[in-house]
């Protein structure tokens, strides 16, 4: 008896120890490989969400208020597609229908193909970049709006070459209208370029040959000195000079490519961009820094020469991020082709991918006496 009980023990012994040896790490094996399905679900969730917030990201880019604030943004505009391995290519089309009542030019309304870009922007090496943009507006033929070469010499130091807008002025802006500080100051030419800079601040020196011609020069005599600062996230500052203000697409004394200018008149630009929120802020000033040779710009035969100048002032609010709702106040003096006082409402709407619609409404008054009312809605794509 005492046999078969040892026995039985020992078989209980052996038992446990099969247990202990093969069930019990095989337990801990089972619990291990269930952590690692866990940890692998969780990885598939957290990479699940990434697409999501990627997905969101791009729909949100494709669907905005609108697609520009700026000119340089206005020239960048488009989705830029890859079409080769090197060359991205995107486009923007504008519609615009408008109502005016005018004291001064009479009363109209149109509906006007108002813009169309063509932007091909090509990746030459790790140094070298080429912009190619073709525009058409109203009343005229596609033209060669800008035609550039980027070379990165150095870190931060970039030469560019070729047609192009000279970086005299910002012009930043949330209505469908251009303000008055770009009708007077935009400058577009042939032009090199040098800028040296960093994420905070940049320094440009662009020298090019104007139309208006001093003396009957025909020399590479006329430039453009910038600085762009941006001190903290959503401030933007920039000041600027220009030689001449002859020389500005405005052509304010007619002789652009005509009788040679008496004298150059310098200029200089100021404009400051703060971004708080859901509001921003633009402020931007244009003008001569001295009255014209009353041979070259006398617009009111007042005999002392005139110092044409303008201001831009406006207030964005950012609704959502597919509305938002803009005020502007501007003016000058001596442009004469303009209300010397004018302000307004205007509100843009992502209406679908890559579409915005948007609605202003503009009073001015004249220097000389009169008024208009400007109502002008837009329909933009960018492709």
């Amino acid at each position: 008896m005492r046999n078969l009980k040892a026995a039985t023990h020992a078989v209980s012994l052996c038992f446990l120890a099969l247990v202990l040896a093969f069930f019990v790490p095989a337990t801990s094996g089972a619990q291990s490989v269930e952590d690692e399905i866990r940890e692998l679900r969780s990885r598939l969730e957290r990479l699940e969400q990434q697409l999501q917030d990627q997905k969101q990201v791009t729909e949100e880019e494709k669907r905005k208020a609108e697609h520009y604030h700026s000119r340089a943004e206005k020239k960048a505009a488009g989705s830029m597609s890859a079409i080769t391995d090197k060359v991205t290519f995107g486009g923007l089309i504008e519609v615009e229908a408008s109502a005016e009542n005018n004291d001064v030019d009479g009363d109209s309304s149109d509906v006007v193909l108002a813009t169309v870009e063509l932007s091909f922007d090509a990746e030459i090496n790790d140094r070298v970049r080429g912009h190619v943009l073709l525009l058409h507006e109203e009343g005229e033929s596609f033209i060669l709006d800008e035609g550039i070469i980027e070379i990165d010499v150095a870190d931060g130091l970039t030469v560019s070459l070729g047609q192009m807008y000279l970086p005299f002025g910002v012009f930043n802006s949330h209505f469908v209208s251009d303000p008055q500080t770009l009708e007077l100051g935009e400058t577009g030419d042939s032009v090199a370029a040098l800028s040296y800079g960093n994420d905070i601040i940049t320094a440009t020196v662009a020298v090019f040959n104007g139309d208006a011609e001093e003396g009957g020069a025909n020399d590479i005599e006329d430039y453009v000195l910038a600085l762009d600062v941006n001190p903290i996230d959503g401030v933007s500052l920039h000041a600027s000079y220009i030689s001449d203000m002859a020389e500005t697409d405005a052509d304010i004394t007619g002789l652009q490519g005509g009788p040679t200018i008496a004298d150059s008149t310098a200029g200089f630009a100021l404009s400051a961009s703060v971004e708080y929120g859901k509001f921003a802020i633009e402020a931007e000033y244009v003008g001569a820094a001295e009255h014209f040779n009353i041979a070259d710009l006398d617009a009111d035969a007042s005999g002392n020469g005139d110092r044409p100048e303008a201001f831009n002032l406006e207030l964005a609010y950012t609704y959502t991020d597919l509305v938002e709702f803009a005020a502007r106040y501007e003016g000058n003096s001596e442009l004469f082709d303009f209300p010397d006082e004018q302000y307004g409402l205007a509100v843009s709407y992502g209406i679908f991918d890559n579409t915005t619609v948007a609605l202003e409404f503009l009073h001015g008054n004249y220097d000389g006496g009169g008024n208009r009312d400007l109502l002008t809605g837009q329909v933009a794509i960018e492709f």
